[in-house]
């Protein structure tokens, strides 16, 4: 019932342009406290590929998300550019990109999101995000 709210619904309408939405998959990203591995730079894309992009990962905070429990990171902008290799040279996927190759700052353009629990965030398949690992003494969901 939460991912059909009317105020979430709306945001999803006005980023994709369209008011004909379906719902895909549900996931629960966890974070165990002191650790919390991070998740290596990517493109959600590489994991569902459609005959179109206008797809968006909507995320729900349940718990406050701070720069020292893990949080999401984005390269801001990496939506509009290219889809990046997913595999190794020998053509494993490995479900992340090789930052070497990406030609991408990620050090100086990577940016943290961050909010109190009930913040919802939105990004499109192409972004490239990852995560970093939770540094805090409580875990997060």
């Amino acid at each position: 019932r939460l991912m059909r709210q009317p105020s979430i619904l709306a945001v999803c309408r006005q980023l994709l342009r369209t008011g004909d939405l379906r719902h895909g998959a549900m996931k629960l990203n966890l974070k165990s406290a002191s650790y919390g591995s991070a998740v290596q730079w990517h493109q959600d894309w590489a994991f569902y590929p459609h005959t179109n992009d206008d797809i968006l990962a909507v995320g729900v905070f349940l718990d406050e998300v701070t720069p020292e429990n893990g949080p999401l990171l984005v390269m801001p902008g990496t939506h509009h550019g290219p889809l990046y290799s997913h595999h190794r040279d020998d053509g494993t996927f490995v479900g992340g990109l090789n930052p070497d190759e990406v030609g991408l700052d990620f050090a100086r353009h990577a940016r943290a999101i961050t909010g109190l629990a009930g913040t919802v965030s939105f990004h499109h398949v192409r972004l490239v995000h990852g995560s970093d690992i939770n540094r805090s003494n409580c875990p997060r969901k």
